[in-house]
């Protein structure tokens, strides 16, 4: 079995990772919701089945954001981020 030469492949730089992101532009208020095993899964299926296909947060602050805007919260509200598209398909109910 041959070793990997140490000056080729290193496990970790200081230099490796993405860079921070602008300050006001991140998401730092969690929402805590409990939820069952089932319930997650659940839910994580859906967002990976989601058009387009997105991450479980992504798709929980989506659907939360499209229940608000459907209940009529959103008016006077904040508006939202700035990698928010301004205009998404509707979903057919």
């Amino acid at each position: 079995m041959s070793r990997v030469d140490p000056y080729c492949f290193r496990e970790y730089s200081y230099g490796m990772g993405r860079p921070k992101s602008a300050p006001g532009t991140t998401r730092s208020i969690p929402l805590p919701v409990r939820l069952t095993e089932d319930e997650r899964r659940l839910f994580q299926a859906a967002a990976a089945l989601a058009e387009p296909p997105r991450d479980f947060s992504q798709w929980v602050r989506d659907t939360l954001y499209d229940e608000a805007k459907r209940l009529g919260a959103t008016k006077g509200a904040p508006s939202v981020s700035p990698e928010r598209p301004a205009k998404r398909r509707q979903r057919a109910r």
